[in-house]
């Protein structure tokens, strides 16, 4: 006689409120619904109005974001508290786990509610210009997807002194900067405390004389 497994579904374990913080690629949380001997045979189906933006990995139990790309960007992405795409727009999104087996489709459904939480982003700088001029005006823009940006924030130009070396240029501490004479044959860039990136500006260049035509005598 042969005595064969039956897959035995047990109560579905795993946390029903999690939070997760935005623009994380790791897993959500495991979740188990039978004991190690019989997982190979568990088959997972999602269910919800927010299932549609996870999947979960058969036999692991493993819960993840599957969140489609938008345009143009061509590749899957990690949740974003920006720009929730739950069905409360919210960042709370709310699914059933259904296990199931071969010998038993009693599914001890768990439901799960996934918090995504805001993350400090660091924003970023850019320039009106790369290509400054001698007495025309340069400006920054800060962008932060965190926070409405403050417009009367200080900023730090600063200007070579040599290879890699800066030095801050006194007095200039807004959001605009021109240039001047003794910016010549040095590059500038504009510095934000919260920003990740410092764009830098090619050294400014004195503006070009306009060239008159010649003026023919009345015959």
């Amino acid at each position: 006689m042969t005595v064969g497994n039956v897959i035995e579904l047990a109560q579905t374990e795993g946390p029903q409120t999690v939070t997760f913080d935005e623009n994380d690629w790791s897993r959500v949380e495991m979740f188990t619904a039978s004991s190690s001997q019989d997982r190979d045979g568990i088959t997972w189906t999602l269910d919800g109005d927010d299932a549609f933006h996870f999947s979960i990995a058969e036999p692991s139990g493993a819960l993840r974001f599957d969140l489609d790309a938008v345009s143009p960007a061509i590749f899957k992405k990690p949740p974003d508290y920006e720009l929730p795409v739950d069905i409360g727009d919210d960042n709370v999104y709310e699914l059933t786990l259904l296990p199931s087996s071969p010998t038993d489709t009693a599914a001890a459904a768990l439901g799960v509610t996934v918090t995504v939480s805001d993350a400090d982003e660091p924003g970023t700088v850019a320039l009106s210009t790369k290509r400054p001029r001698i007495a025309v005006a340069v400006s920054t823009t800060l962008s932060d997807p965190d926070t409405v940006v403050d417009t009367s924030r200080a900023w730090v130009w600063e200007r070579t002194t040599g290879y890699d070396t800066w030095a801050a240029i006194a007095g200039a501490t807004t959001a605009s900067y021109t240039p001047t004479a003794a910016d010549a044959g040095s590059f500038l860039r504009a510095r934000s405390p919260t920003a990740t990136t410092t764009p830098t500006a090619r050294k400014p260049q004195r503006p070009r004389p306009r060239s008159l035509r010649r003026t023919s005598s009345a015959a």
